[in-house]
């Protein structure tokens, strides 16, 4: 989650360091407070359940779902209404921060969803594989920072792929722990999909309704 940080610092003002450092403390801070008290958690009941592969799953899948679905409406709502709720919160100055918010606040949803039950890389005895995946993360966000500041010279566009390669991961790393427990992932690609569709529609037509009033 640093790396932007760094990359940002290197290239562009502190104004913009800073306008991307407080939605990132803003979004992430409960979701380290709850992957780590949750993922604790599920990591010692996945370890009791190692031999029981059906367990396994089912406890598996019912945290993924559960921490899914309370993400996804705060981390819709960021999505949807994040410019205008940092420029109300911090002052119109910060507008930007807002959309900043906007553009992490998808990963961060899988972030919160696939965090805890990324332990299973330990639990499976899979940690070179975990490590494999991490390896091209830090690649992927180093190259997507890059190409936004020296490419474009841009903060946003360098954030905006950073987020996008960071969501892309987090999706991926996440059906794929779901798949390593035998889990059928096209069922729960499309819940999902209903879900967001579900609740994101709604809020664009009430951004649409109160930009257009």
């Amino acid at each position: 989650i640093q790396v932007p940080i760094y990359i940002l610092t290197s290239f562009f003002t502190s104004t913009i360091v800073g306008l991307y450092a407080l939605p990132q403390k803003f979004l992430s801070l409960p979701i380290v407070l709850i992957g780590q008290t949750i993922g604790q958690v599920f990591y010692q009941k996945a370890v009791e359940q190692v031999e029981d592969p059906s367990a396994l799953a089912e406890t598996t899948i019912s945290l993924f779902r559960f921490l899914f679905r309370i993400g996804v409406i705060p981390f819709s709502v960021i999505l949807i209404f994040g410019d205008t709720i940092f420029g109300w919160l911090f002052g119109w100055e910060w507008h930007q921060s807002g959309v900043y918010a906007q553009m992490l606040s998808p990963w961060l949803l899988f972030v919160l969803a696939g965090s805890p039950i990324s332990k299973l890389f330990t639990v499976l005895d899979k940690q070179r594989l975990g490590l494999f995946f991490n390896s091209i993360l830090l690649t992927t966000r180093l190259l997507s920072l890059l190409v936004g500041a020296l490419l474009f010279n841009s903060p946003s566009i360098a954030i905006f792929a950073f987020a996008l390669c960071s969501f892309a991961y987090w999706v991926f790393l996440a059906f794929y722990i779901l798949h390593m427990v035998k889990i059928r992932i096209t069922p729960i690609i499309l819940e999902v999909i209903l879900t967001l569709t579900a609740v994101i529609i709604p809020m664009l037509l009430v951004r649409f309704f109160l930009l257009n009033s």
